[in-house]
């Protein structure tokens, strides 16, 4: 057995707790669509509840995202994406203040996860899942904040 380090526990303990209480209140509002109603570059808002993390979003659900930079993302880091049926429409891919470039794992990765995705500015990304999520659409968003 390979021991936690204590930031490796504090880490879990607090994702947890917020990935929690972040759960608890989405979908209470707007017909159990998720809704990004602000982004300021160190938090997101979702559903009127300020989230300070990364975040994936899916049509009625929302999650943090362990990556915080768009540097620390794997073809592992799309895993959530990969369990869904249907596959989505499109994942938004937001990489913080720049345009993401995928390596050839994470564009692999992402490619057998939807049918098409987009690779934009987080700032940019926020509002095309707001626009097609509030379409209907079976759409998904990775979104990295542009700072902290």
């Amino acid at each position: 057995m390979i021991p936690y380090r204590t930031s490796d526990r504090l880490w879990q303990c607090l994702s947890h707790r917020k990935l929690s209480s972040f759960k608890s209140l989405i979908g209470e509002t707007n017909g159990n669509r998720m809704k990004l109603d602000g982004y300021s570059g160190a938090y997101f808002v979702v559903n009127n509840v300020e989230v300070r993390s990364s975040i994936l979003l899916l049509p009625h659900t929302g999650y943090l995202w362990r990556p915080q930079t768009f540097a620390e993302v794997t073809p592992n880091s799309f895993t959530l994406f990969r369990l869904l049926v249907p596959k989505l429409d499109i994942l938004i891919v937001g990489g913080g203040s720049v345009t993401p470039h995928l390596s050839e794992e994470n564009y692999r990765q992402v490619s057998s996860v939807c049918q098409a995705f987009e690779l934009l500015k987080t700032e940019d990304a926020c509002s095309l899942f707001n626009l097609m999520n509030e379409e209907g659409r079976h759409v998904g968003a990775a979104l990295i904040r542009a700072g902290f």
